[in-house]
């Protein structure tokens, strides 16, 4: 079982529990590190990126995905997996 969730306020207590819950990947990203992970790296290595993420996820039977609503979506339909989905806002987070 995997877990992604973003931006995430409390990623330091919830990277514990789901190591605590022997979780498979967590990938769980603040706002800050959700804004230094697409500005540290190219076009190119971001797409590189984001596809290995998800060929990671797809391995797993069940992903957990905590995320806006948008992003659920999209991740279901990338996934095609049992997606356990909480939903966290109703569009993505605008940095202003």
């Amino acid at each position: 079982m995997a877990i992604v969730g973003f931006p995430i306020g409390n990623c330091n207590e919830l990277r514990q529990l789901a190591r605590e819950s022997g979780l498979e990947y967590h990938l769980l990203l603040s706002e800050k590190e959700r804004w230094e992970f697409v500005q540290t790296k190219s076009g190119i290595e971001l797409f590189n990126k984001i596809m290995d993420i998800i060929a990671k996820l797809r391995q797993f039977d069940t992903v957990i995905i905590l995320a806006s609503n948008m992003r659920i979506k999209l991740m279901e339909a990338m996934l095609d997996k049992e997606v356990i989905a909480f939903q966290i806002g109703n569009h993505p987070l605008k940095k202003t």
